[in-house]
C-alpha cells in the first residue's frame, strides 16, 4: 500500500511539473500571438490535465481499496478474537484514564500553589 501510495504521489509531482511546464510554454505562445502556437499549447495543457486526473483518480481507487481490505481484515480478526481485542481496548482505556487523572491532579495542584 505504502508502495503505491508514493508512485502516485511521484506520478503527481512529474505531471503537476509537467503542467506547469505546458502552462510556460503557453505564456510563451500567446506573447508570440499565433493561433497554431496556441492550439498547441492549449492541446498539451488539456492532456496534461487529463492524466493528472486519472493519476488522481487511480490513487484514489487504490487508497480506497486498500482501506476497504484493512478494515475488513479487522473486522474479521475481531470477530475471530473478541476476547483479547476487549482486552486491548480495557488496557488501553486504563492507562489513558490514569494519565487523564494524573494530568488533572497535576493541573489542580498547580491551582492551590
Amino acid at each position: 500500500m505504502h508502495h503505491d501510495l508514493r508512485n502516485s504521489s511521484e506520478r503527481i509531482a512529474t505531471d503537476f511539473q509537467a503542467l506547469l511546464d505546458d502552462a510556460e510554454g503557453l505564456l510563451r505562445a500567446v506573447s508570440g500571438a499565433s493561433g497554431e502556437a496556441m492550439d498547441s499549447a492549449r492541446k498539451q495543457i488539456q492532456n496534461r490535465v487529463d492524466s493528472m486526473r486519472k493519476t488522481l483518480a487511480d490513487g484514489q481507487s487504490s487508497a480506497l481499496g486498500h482501506a476497504r481490505n484493512a478494515a475488513s481484515t479487522a473486522d474479521r480478526y475481531v470477530h475471530q478474537n473478541p476476547w483479547p481485542v476487549i482486552g486491548g481496548a480495557l488496557a488501553a482505556g486504563v492507562i489513558l484514564g490514569l494519565l487523564a487523572r494524573r494530568g488533572l491532579d497535576a493541573g489542580l495542584r498547580g491551582e492551590l500553589h
